[in-house]
């Protein structure tokens, strides 16, 4: 018979299952009615119909859930005080599907220790390959909400077997239960277990059975992730080991993937959270409880859309969370979390925490970036201050009215700024709603965007209210900060540019003295610091003439001058206006406080362009203190501190502590944000440390989009952009790909003497790299013109040059060495490592300076050669590695050296 269609299979299908549940008798006339039409399909289902005749009545009754497997109790195979290894056998915990778990002591040294000691049954012999693996996964992680793994051996009847730190503790379900914890206290369990999951993840590991039996809260709160037995190592990925439909699993707690035999990602543990956070907040699972045929939950899990926990909640008396803190935010978390498709959730535990967090605190969350309006007005609600101002003035009112006459002056200037406030926040509020609901209804079936909804309010405001500049201005400024929240720079510019340039003597000054501001910090971060410089004069000017009002708006000021002033080549004057912030905004703020902790990451940056690298490093840390302080570690802006710490350690030389700071912070910032030119100045340092580490090629295609995304976030002349353009071309020098090189640096250069100028130290920086390529291409004489011009420049600079003038040295003493001028080379490759000394003395460049100059000195016969080889060979190693190629090429010159300085000897040919 020819094989059967698609759409024949399809239809054998369909009648199979309705003639399945008739009475068999009346199977035969129904078959022939319904299918007398096509022979084949008629012989298909006829002979599948006999198969299950043939069967009897062993599938009538389906399989059943239950809550505990069905095994039969087996006797003990581990009696009372037997000795396992180091441990003495007190009694029997539990019995699972591969092994029997038992509770012990250990019976060796002078110190008592309880543990749980897992041991694989004698009959499951064939999971000792899952078994080991499980004891593989559990010796690499080491955190504190996962159970550890202490021991391991195997007994002398040849089972293998796992000591494990004892937990004793509840379900978190029934935890939560019997401690009646509110919301807010199952959230904070709820996050403890995505970090132990998301610790997992970073270490490779998919759980793949996250249940609540699986998750144990002690009796002092804290979270204990347990059983690996079933988990994935994502890099092994072993067909034996891995595939799912071999894998066990809980039908009412496995993704769909995992039903369907499909892959398994670290999407399958996001899932089986989200089914967590279902009954965290709701008190029951999401789909049937036990009892039920495993075929009908398949079904319901794979067709049926998850409940909605806030009609779920409603539906219960007995629901821990009310209903209304639910909707909304929760709701969509969860549906994020449990969507069917794997691509559809969240991208990483961390996302899905973040979320949760972002909900308790009433804060935009990504799982309804689709909702129009959602964000807007979850950005509108920080208004609500205003009434929280006018409360308080009211409360000083009353409790001064017995104080000074200047007392009751000054809180009658507060209630006036307060009330005055209150009607310009309500009227932007009530102005911005009506833009956006224009937005969307000109759109049509378009989607309406964020972005597209900033861009038609923006060019409605300019046309609609310029010839009502009061109203104008705090609609230009709120929508220019909602530009900001989008990484949008030149939309905010070409509103902010649009404002200014209309405004006259009728336009709210306050409105326009906080766009020039801003306008003035959107300036720089494109390199215009001039520009710059003259809109923030114009804004300083008008807030100083009222220095009892607009304290964050003068904060905001003198934080934008910080920055100017560092761009403008004066740290020490950046590093004092940002004191003087600092403390401005403790005495408004306190110290806890997210604005704090940004002016200290921001101090962090000035004092390492001013080289005071160990009090950089301690404001970083005051920063991620607050961060953690406030519960924020795990968000966006700790994460840009990471990366920042990441790029000091770098500098310092710590390559290796800093390539994973640079990487955990720009994968995290891209999955709580997106990308970004945040993102992109991390990502550039990243590619450069691969590149310096001997990993050209994994470099570039990380550079290439670094610069894609420095040029689209922050503009094509900015100075991230020009940055991410040299790395990227110098990594391509290195993978040995100089006609891409040649290109690349070539138009950096050109972009950057256009943007800035010929004295411009991002200029001269890329005729450095240009420099570099002369000498790659075999153009010695070039190289050297052109290092010696640049180190020229670069002198003129002082100190903020100084760096990169050690650069432009070293470049011009390779040019000398490779021109056959080793003596030449001295001077210069002194002065580079008197700068490399002062300005980051770990430095691995610091290394290599003294590799040349060892060079230089032995091929001029110089005393001092071997040492100062000697120094640079086991400093490169210890930084870039004992196989990079600049270890390589010391070791081969102190060879040399030390060959040269024996009596006797020839010279070395090599």
């Amino acid at each position: 018979m020819p094989e059967l269609s698609p759409s024949q299979l399809a239809r054998v299908d369909e009648l199979l299952d309705g003639l399945l549940d008739l009475p068999e008798e009346a199977r035969a006339a129904c078959l022939e009615r319904d299918c007398a039409d096509d022979p084949q399909v008629l012989a298909e289902v006829r002979s599948l119909l006999k198969a299950a005749r043939s069967v009897g009545d062993f599938l009538l009754a389906p399989a059943m859930l239950t809550s505990e497997p069905a095994a039969e109790e087996a006797p003990e195979e581990v009696p009372e005080g037997m000795r396992i290894g180091a441990w003495r056998i007190t009694s029997r915990i539990g019995r699972g599907g591969m092994g029997v778990v038992y509770e012990a002591e250990r019976a060796e040294g002078d110190f008592r220790q309880r543990v749980a000691i897992k041991l694989l049954r004698h009959e499951a012999v064939a999971e000792l390959p899952r078994f080991h693996v499980e004891r593989q996964i559990l010796a690499r992680l080491e955190h504190p909400s996962i159970a550890r793994l202490y021991d391991g051996g195997v007994t002398p009847d040849g089972r293998p077997y796992m000591a494990m730190e004892l937990i004793e503790g509840k379900p978190i379900t029934e935890y939560c239960i019997d401690s009646a914890l509110s919301l807010g206290e199952r959230m904070q369990l709820f996050v403890a277990v995505c970090e132990a999951v998301a610790y997992a993840h970073r270490n490779l590991i998919v759980h793949r059975d996250l249940k609540p039996a699986n998750i144990l809260v002690t009796r002092q709160g804290h979270v204990k992730l347990l059983d690996f037995g079933i988990a994935k190592l994502i890099d092994t990925d072993r067909a034996d080991l891995t595939r799912t439909a071999a894998a066990p699993l809980t039908p009412l707690s496995a993704a769909p993937e995992q039903l369907l035999g499909q892959p398994i990602t670290t999407a399958t543990d996001i899932y089986a959270l989200g089914l967590l956070l279902f009954e965290l907040l709701t008190g029951s699972r999401p789909w049937l409880l036990g009892g039920g045929p495993i075929a009908q939950a398949v079904r319901v899990i794979l067709d049926e859309p998850a409940p909605v926990p806030s009609q779920r909640a409603a539906a219960s008396k007995a629901a821990p969370v009310p209903p209304r803190a639910l909707r909304g935010d929760f709701d969509a978390i969860v549906a994020k979390a449990v969507r069917k498709e794997p691509a559809h959730r969240y991208g990483t535990v961390e996302a899905l925490k973040a979320d949760v967090g972002h909900a308790l605190q009433g804060e935009p969350v990504a799982a309804r970036s689709g909702a129009r309006m959602y964000v807007f007005t979850r950005i509108l609600r920080r208004y609500r201050w205003v009434t929280l101002a006018v409360a308080a003035v009211v409360v000083s009112l009353a409790i001064g009215l017995g104080a000074a006459a200047w007392q009751a002056q000054r809180a009658a200037i507060q209630r006036d700024n307060a009330r005055r406030d209150a009607a310009r926040e309500e009227a932007v509020r009530y102005q911005l709603t009506r833009l956006f609901r224009t937005a969307i209804a000109e759109r049509g079936s378009q989607p309406a965007t964020a972005k597209a909804m900033i861009d038609s309010s923006a060019q409605r405001v300019l046309q609609e209210y310029r010839t009502q500049p009061q109203r104008a201005g705090q609609l230009v400024v709120t929508l220019a900060d909602l530009y900001g929240a989008l990484e949008d720079l030149p939309g905010a510019a070409s509103l902010l540019e649009g404002f200014v340039r209309e405004a006259n003597t009728q336009t709210d000054p306050v409105a326009l003295a906080d766009a020039r501001q801003k306008l003035a910090n959107i300036e720089l971060m494109q390199g215009h610091v001039a520009q710059a410089d003259r809109l923030l004069i114009q804004a300083e000017a008008f807030w100083k003439g009222h220095l009892d009002r607009y304290a964050e708006e003068r904060l905001e000021g003198l934080t934008v001058r910080a920055r100017l002033q560092r761009a403008s080549g004066d740290p020490d004057g950046a590093s004092a206006t940002e004191s003087e912030a600092i403390a401005r905004r403790i005495a408004l703020s306190g110290r806890i406080h997210r604005e704090t902790a940004v002016l200290y990451n921001s101090h962090a940056i000035t004092l390492t362009v001013a080289n005071r690298l160990d009090e950089a490093l301690e404001a970083y840390r005051q920063t991620t203190a607050i961060y953690q302080a406030l519960g924020l570690g795990d968000e966006l802006d700790a994460q840009i501190v990471l990366g920042n710490t990441g790029t000091l350690e770098m500098r310092t030389g710590h390559l290796r502590e800093a390539e994973g700071l640079l990487r955990d912070a720009y994968e995290h910032e891209r999955a709580l944000a997106g990308n970004s030119a945040a993102v992109a100045a991390v990502m550039g340092y990243y590619g450069e440390l691969l590149a310096e580490t001997n990993r050209a090629d994994q470099a570039v295609p990380i550079l290439q989009e670094a610069s894609d995304l420095a040029a689209r976030y922050a503009g094509a002349s900015s100075p991230v952009a020009v940055q991410n353009r040299m790395l990227l071309g110098e990594a391509q020098l290195t993978a040995g790909d100089l006609a891409k090189a040649r290109s690349t640096l070539i138009a950096d250069h050109e972009g950057a003497l256009a943007q800035y100028g010929p004295t411009h130290l991002m200029t001269i920086r890329t005729q450095v790299s240009l420099a570099r390529l002369a000498l790659a291409q075999g153009d010695d004489a070039t190289a050297s013109a052109t290092a010696l011009a640049a180190a020229d420049t670069l002198r003129t600079l002082g100190r903020r040059g100084a760096p990169s003038l050690a650069d432009a040295l070293q470049t011009l003493a390779d040019a000398q060495l490779a021109l056959g001028a080793p003596a030449q080379a001295i001077a210069p490759l002194r002065e580079a490592i008197g700068l490399r000394a002062q300005y980051a003395n770990g430095a691995w460049q610091l290394q290599q300076a003294r590799e040349r100059l060892g060079e230089a000195l032995a091929a001029t016969h110089q005393a001092g050669a071997v040492p100062l080889l000697q120094q640079a060979a086991a400093g490169l190693a210890s930084t870039v590695g004992p196989r990079h190629p600049e270890t390589a090429r010391a070791r081969v010159a102190l060879a040399r050296a030390q060959a040269a300085a024996q009596p006797g000897t020839p010279p070395s040919s090599r």
